[in-house]
């Protein structure tokens, strides 16, 4: 267990289940996050986590010992708990998560977990937990500490491995729609303050591996789950035009520009145009295509204005 030190002289004792004990006290989430001053000792319990990271890293026996154990219990404990996660890696000023130092803390977790394969079994576990809560809690989705924990999770380096994206993915991106009204602008916000390597080491380059997958298994048809994607991957685009971290390449997708019939795709985007329709097309996601692609986009809307134009003296 995690001991937390609070200013009323209680120490609450936290186990695998984040912050059970300190819930049934009465402290809530919005509360552990709008109040830096309510008097728990969050560093501390940063600190251990840190320094039991520092304990594996220097312990030379290797697998099995005390370190380990303690590693794996703050492991699942911390990233198990939104509201742990909430309290220990948001910006000390307003919302947001701190990129910098969560990914830190990820690599150090990896390092770990290339010695001990039960860190990284205790870090997929909680992550799975984490976005079961989301998936189980309707009304948290539509908080700003919900969004923060999306966005904690996009970051997550798990997504990296296909396995877990096919899996995960989906979730993460059904939460942002389930909530669009409410988080777009906070994650279009966020996203925009994201330092230019997590953005596109953690965030788009695994979104691009999943589409490009996704759409490989499914022998080219679009589903559902991917929609969901490609919109939150559209916020994530629109953000990166307000920072301007990434180069406008990182959002081609090769198998997209490379495979799709432009003129149907064109055709039905116009069908979309002009009836208020809600067919798929690619078109609605111009940051997909290369400029060979868009090239051949506009030749096939010159052709089709021809054509309507031969059709109508």
């Amino acid at each position: 267990p995690i001991a937390l030190d609070a200013a009323d002289g209680n120490t609450y004792h936290l186990t695998g289940n984040g912050l059970a004990d300190v819930a049934a006290a009465g402290y809530t989430t919005m509360v552990l996050q709008r109040t830096r001053d309510i008097g728990f000792h969050h560093e501390s319990v940063k600190e251990n986590l840190l320094g039991a990271i520092k304990a594996f890293e220097e312990n030379s026996k290797g697998s099995r010992d005390q370190q380990s154990k303690q590693l794996i219990s703050l492991v699942e404990s911390i990233f198990g708990s939104p509201e742990l996660m909430n309290l220990l890696f948001s910006k000390q000023k307003g919302f947001g998560m701190d990129a910098e130092e969560l990914e830190r803390v990820y690599k150090s977790i990896l390092q770990c977990g290339m010695r001990n394969e039960e860190v990284i079994s205790a870090f997929q576990s909680a992550t799975n937990g984490l976005v079961r809560d989301l998936q189980n809690n309707a009304s948290f989705v539509a908080t700003p500490e919900a969004v923060q924990i999306i966005i904690a999770l996009f970051q997550n380096p798990l997504l990296s491995q296909m396995k877990i994206a096919l899996n995960m993915n989906p979730k993460l991106c059904q939460a942002v729609m389930e909530s669009i009204r409410f988080s777009n602008p906070l994650l279009i916000s966020w996203w925009s303050e994201c330092p230019a390597n997590i953005l596109g080491g953690r965030i788009v380059r695994p979104f691009q591996d999943y589409v490009t997958t996704k759409l490989q298994r499914d022998n080219g048809q679009v589903s559902p789950s991917l929609v969901a994607s490609l919109n939150v991957l559209a916020l994530i685009e629109e953000a990166n035009q307000i920072s301007n971290a990434l180069p406008m390449e990182e959002f081609y997708n090769t198998l997209v520009s490379e495979k799709i019939d432009v003129l149907q795709q064109y055709i039905i985007w116009r069908k979309n145009a002009q009836s208020q329709m809600h067919s798929f097309t690619f078109c609605s996601f111009p940051f997909l295509l290369n400029n060979e692609a868009k090239s051949n986009l506009l030749q096939a809307e010159a052709r089709l204005s021809m054509q309507e134009m031969v059709q109508k003296s």
